[in-house]
């Protein structure tokens, strides 16, 4: 459970951070240099860096759909 809380506060943060608000339309998206794979991998160095324990790329799937399905990436 910790390891799930931490990475949706990461997704979170990370997402505020770079997202793109397209009010016209109702949509936010990420940058199109973006992939949820890229933001995966950019989770897992971060903590690998820090010594933090991560979740498996299929769990952080399932986090981004249960979460942030709003968040439109241009590449899945």
């Amino acid at each position: 459970m910790p390891k799930t809380a931490d990475c949706t506060a990461w997704l979170q943060f990370f997402i505020t951070s770079v997202v793109d608000h397209q009010p016209d339309k109702g949509c936010i998206h990420l940058p199109a240099c973006f992939s949820r794979s890229d933001i995966y991998k950019k989770m897992l160095e971060e903590n690998t860096a820090l010594n933090m324990p991560s979740v498996s790329l299929s769990h952080f799937y399932n986090i981004w759909e249960k979460h942030f399905i709003s968040i439109n990436t241009w590449y899945s």
